[in-house]
């Protein structure tokens, strides 16, 4: 059976290389509820300094994160925390930036279409 991950065999079982290396590290075996994070995401990296054991929310907390929770300002660089639902557009840390950064968009847009007129 091919596996993603690296296994090696245990006592006549396949178990999987970095569970193995964090059970070895902690001194105990890992409960079915514990998962093996890859700090790097590098799932070929078994060094234990990259592995690290964290519950089933945790670590799904760690990969289900499709946004930043912080973001940087496009207009004042300032550094900010979207609402959760908005993370994905929200482009602004404030109203104000984001009037700012709406009127540079368009005059964008306008200059593109009066070069394409122009080319035309």
């Amino acid at each position: 059976m091919a596996y993603r991950y690296k296994t090696v065999k245990v006592a006549g079982k396949t178990k999987l290389l970095h569970r193995h290396l964090a059970e070895q590290a902690l001194g105990r075996l890992l409960l079915r509820s514990e998962h093996v994070h890859h700090v790097n995401g590098d799932c070929h990296d078994n060094r234990p300094e990259n592995l690290r054991v964290m519950d089933h929310a945790e670590h799904q907390r760690e990969h289900k994160q499709k946004h930043p929770i912080e973001k940087l300002c496009l207009h004042c660089g300032l550094q900010f925390v979207p609402h959760p639902t908005k993370r994905a557009r929200k482009e602004s840390c404030s109203p104000a930036c984001g009037r700012q950064i709406g009127w540079s968009k368009r005059r964008a847009n306008y200059s593109e279409r009066q070069a394409l007129r122009a080319a035309a």
